[in-house]
This record gives structure tokens, C-alpha cells and sequence, in this order.
């Protein structure tokens, strides 16, 4: 459900605007020269952290989807169904 109900966009799309605002403050290029040697393994290190980002980001969703029909009720009268949502 997490990953259908577009709260993974939500938070992915989130997740980048938050990161791209530290652009300015974080010195990448020291970063990255002091790790020149680690980083040259750049597809497995790319591959790894797309794979991590992607599972954070549909754990989010899925909290947000059991948060958001947490008190999920169906109540059967004489002919109808009712049914009520989360918060």
C-alpha cells in the first residue's frame, strides 16, 4: 500500500529539497577529495546508497500509511456498511 499510494514521491521529493539546501554549507569538494580512493568504487557506493535511500523512503511511506488509517473501522448495520478512516 506504502508504495502505490504516492507517499513515496512525497518523501523522496521531500528527502531532495531538504538535502539540496545544505548545497552551499557542505564543502563536497574536500569531502570528496579526501575520499578520492573510496569513491572510485562509484558504481557499487551509487548502486548501495540509491538501494538505502529507496527502502528509507518506502519505511516512511508505510509509517505515514499506518499512521494515517491507524483507527480503521467497518461497522455492518442492517443494510449498510460503514465504514469510518484513520485520523
Amino acid at each position: 500500500m506504502a508504495a502505490t499510494s504516492g507517499a513515496v514521491g512525497v518523501f523522496l521529493s521531500g528527502a531532495v529539497a531538504f538535502i539540496s539546501q545544505f548545497d552551499e554549507m557542505i564543502p563536497f569538494e574536500r569531502i570528496f577529495k579526501d575520499y578520492e580512493d573510496f569513491i572510485e568504487m562509484g558504481t557499487f557506493i551509487l548502486t548501495l546508497f540509491a538501494l538505502v535511500a529507496l527502502l528509507v523512503v518506502y519505511v516512511l511511506a508505510t509509517l505515514s500509511m499506518v499512521i494515517k488509517y491507524a483507527s480503521f473501522t467497518v461497522i455492518k448495520t442492517d443494510e449498510e456498511i460503514v465504514i469510518s478512516g484513520g485520523f
